[in-house]
């Protein structure tokens, strides 16, 4: 009786960490569909942890060093240097570090700004070049675009409106770090969406590539060969885009 009673406690126990674990789930999106879908990309820095009366919620004091995108809305609501996170880590509460710089994108709810797991937030620092240049601007130029991750589908549907996030799942996530998705030259916009690429993007597909196909604990063979035989196919040759 014992035992049952004790093998009961450790289910409860178990399930009720599972349901604490999944209270937060976020599908994975490329930098640039976080760019274009926020009401704010700025960067800012956090100056300190505010404590605030609401229970749900935590806020940070910050200083808006940039900004990169921001709705009307969006601009009043970051004017009284504050930003809100929910405060439990089921709730996707994201917890910041006062006297770091970081590139945030959220959402306006209630005419308050809002981050959490689920948005874009990372130390501005440990950001790669081509994701800084992004955010700056030529994320911005690919927004007709969408970033299309397929990884369980086994094969990507061919679009010409959408660029296809074959590394999405890899250790070496070049396309997240090192390219960006616009629209060729085309008239009325009508061009195919394609990566430009960067020789950072080429060096990292090296990586890739070379991983041993005999080693299962390779990180770089998380993708099929042919995933970066198709990748590398894809070159766009727009580096004067990404050097500007």
């Amino acid at each position: 009786m014992k035992c049952c009673w004790a093998l009961l406690s450790a289910l409860v126990i178990l399930t009720a960490m599972a349901t604490f674990a999944d209270g937060c789930s976020c599908s994975k999106r490329h930098p640039q569909e976080h760019y274009c879908s926020a009401d704010f990309v700025v960067l800012a820095h956090v100056k300190r942890i505010v404590h605030d009366r609401s229970e749900w919620s935590r806020a940070y004091k910050v200083r808006i060093k940039k900004e990169f995108k921001v709705t009307e809305s969006g601009r009043q609501a970051l004017s009284y240097g504050r930003i809100l996170t929910p405060s439990h880590d089921a709730s996707c509460g994201i917890r910041l570090k006062p006297g770091r710089r970081y590139l945030l994108t959220g959402n306006i709810r209630s005419g308050k700004p809002w981050i959490n797991l689920c948005n874009f937030v990372h130390d501005w620092d440990r950001m790669t070049p081509i994701q800084r240049k992004g955010f700056r601007r030529l994320y911005q130029r690919g927004c007709d675009c969408k970033v299309m991750e397929c990884h369980w589908w086994g094969k990507c549907p061919s679009t010409t409106q959408a660029c296809t996030w074959d590394t999405a799942f890899d250790w070496h996530d070049c396309q997240s770090m090192h390219a960006i998705c616009t629209r060729g030259n085309g008239g009325g916009g009508s061009g195919t969406c394609r990566w430009s690429h960067s020789k950072s993007y080429r060096q990292c597909s090296k990586k890739r590539a070379g991983a041993d196909p005999k080693n299962p604990d390779d990180p770089a063979r998380s993708a099929p060969a042919s995933a970066v035989a198709t990748s590398s196919s894809r070159r766009w040759k727009n580096n004067l885009l990404l050097k500007s």
